[in-house]
């Protein structure tokens, strides 16, 4: 498996995009440049989140805890999938 390694720079042209996004929709009034910074903030916490947990898990490999892992995992992705079919069927 090959590591990818991200450095400040990449980071920051990251960064540098979205709020270019936000400056942009902002000056296309369509009211969503809170939304895309919120959505950016809360992407990069939850990547390096689960950033963590993966490293730690496979630096002490345990069959039973990458099943219990990955089960959660699953039950996380399956909650998020039907708050987001409610929250398009109610549109």
């Amino acid at each position: 498996m090959k590591f990818v390694s991200l450095s400040p720079f990449d980071l920051s042209i990251a960064a540098l995009l979205i709020a270019a996004l936000c400056l942009l929709s902002t000056r296309m009034k369509l009211d969503i440049g809170r939304q895309i910074f919120i959505a950016g903030i809360r992407t990069t916490i939850q990547l390096l989140l689960i950033g963590l947990v993966l490293k730690a898990l496979f630096d002490h490999v345990n069959l039973i805890w990458l099943t219990l892992i990955a089960f959660v995992m699953l039950l996380a992705a399956g909650r998020e999938v039907r708050y987001v079919e409610k929250s398009v069927h109610q549109c």
